[in-house]
């Protein structure tokens, strides 16, 4: 399953990682690719709990994203699955 997360840099240069469809589940790193690694660690920790405490999870995402040719300013969201709940 996918779902959208949203990496943006805070006012202290860290990079903050959340996963709007799982709430609460946010982390962060130095660097974007360390907040990427974080968040999905996160998602499947949070996924795992779900499992384990007999809740349903949040469907995936459906929707498709089309590229502009003008840059956007502001957060840029990425689509991915978590890691397997193994890597945890």
């Amino acid at each position: 399953m996918k779902y959208r997360v949203v990496i943006e840099p805070d006012e202290d240069g860290v990079f903050v990682a959340e996963c709007p469809a799982l709430p609460g589940c946010i982390s962060q790193g130095k660097t974007r690719a360390e907040a990427l690694a974080n968040i999905k660690d996160a998602m499947a920790g949070y996924l795992e709990s779900l499992k384990k405490h007999g809740e349903p999870a949040p469907p995936p995402i459906s929707e498709e994203t089309q590229g502009s040719p003008i840059a956007a300013s502001g957060p840029v969201p990425f689509y991915l699955a978590p890691r397997a709940a193994s890597m945890v």
